[in-house]
């Protein structure tokens, strides 16, 4: 099986992490307007401002300042929804540790069907509608005394209909952006969110990133926009808008591709000497005859890093190499990278 290596108050669930305890209640709320008013209600009830999200997915403003929903392009997937809220984990031990955006989920209805189920009062569906605003919702949270937990949220390509819905192929295929929280947690009698099985207030850091690792890895027609997922058995997939760093073994040797070099940019219209269709990396950078490079499936264990010069939220110095046949060192100075591990 290959897998990855890898309240009552104000808190943001997004990029900056919170110290969740009552005392620091009124520090939150006197320094910190970013945290827009996330947090768990004295009844159980936790506020997550869905603008928050819209903003770390890189969506677009109107003249209004309203978010528009994102397209899709060759460089982004469309977001038409989101659930958020808290999912009930038995389907992995505290020895395996909390799902991540890198967690490869090959199968939700197989890996994650019941525990979607067990948490359908606990997750809220978001249409994101053009012309209507919706800034926050309530979910519900886990009462005391419950199994552990974790803060999810996945944004979908087109609306499910139903949070079980996500459970069936199509829902799994439907989400292109994810984010969990980075430890198990707990609601205490008194309804503050604690580490799971610790009396440690909760730390809250939720960051949105493509769910690369979601899905059938053969499947490229569904795969967000900006991914290149590896395995060791020798299955691989690419989209558009990716930039392929390396691909590194378990000895730390990197696995060249087949007549190029690193970086392998991969656009949907190629128009540099360096820029390659997905098409084209799967069947001649890393693919041989009919199967995988034989350096892929032979080895136990993949480090692959990647980065996105045409994601909307890019710094300035990160878009300005594109079209510029950056090499792997400029890339790295300039751009925010993601690396991902599989294993045997």
């Amino acid at each position: 099986m290959e897998k990855i290596m890898k309240t009552k108050f104000k808190k943001r669930l997004g990029t900056v992490t919170v110290a969740v305890t009552a005392l620091l209640l009124s520090t939150l709320l006197a320094g910190c307007e970013a945290f827009n008013d996330n947090g768990l209600s004295s009844s159980g009830s936790l506020t997550v401002s869905v603008t928050d999200l819209q903003g770390q997915l890189g969506f677009l403003r109107d003249s209004n300042g309203v978010f528009l929903p994102t397209s899709d392009t060759p460089a982004t997937s469309q977001v038409e929804a989101l659930v958020v809220g808290a999912i009930v984990i038995r389907s992995r031990s505290e020895a395996e540790g909390p799902y991540t955006a890198e967690t490869p989920i090959t199968s939700i209805n197989d890996q994650l069907s019941q525990d979607i189920q067990d948490s359908g009062n606990n997750l809220v569906l978001v249409p994101l509608t053009q012309g209507e605003v919706v800034e926050s919702v309530d979910v519900p949270m886990p009462n005391p005394g419950s199994d552990k937990y974790q803060i999810l949220a996945a944004a979908l390509d087109h609306n499910p209909g139903t949070i079980e819905n996500m459970a069936t192929t199509a829902g799994q295929d439907a989400i292109k952006y994810i984010g969990f929280n980075q430890e198990f947690l707990e609601t205490t009698p008194g309804w503050d969110m604690n580490v799971y099985g610790t009396d440690t207030p909760a730390a809250i850091t939720l960051e949105m990133k493509r769910a690369c690792l979601i899905g059938n890895p053969q499947d490229q027609a569904t795969m967000p926009k900006g991914c290149a997922r590896f395995f060791p058995s020798g299955f691989f997939s690419v989209s558009s808008a990716v930039e392929i760093l390396s691909v590194v073994d378990e000895n730390g040797v990197e696995i060249a591709p087949n007549g190029a070099s690193y970086p392998l940019i991969v656009r949907a219209d190629p128009d540099a000497p360096n820029e390659y269709t997905p098409a084209t990396v799967y069947s001649t950078q890393f693919a041989q005859g009919a199967g995988p490079l034989p350096a892929v499936s032979a080895a136990s264990r993949l480090t692959v890093t990647v980065s996105h010069m045409l994601a909307n939220d890019a710094s300035a110095a990160c878009s300005a190499l594109e079209n510029t046949s950056p090499t792997v060192a400029a890339i790295l100075a300039s751009c925010e990278t993601t690396t991902y591990v599989t294993v045997k």
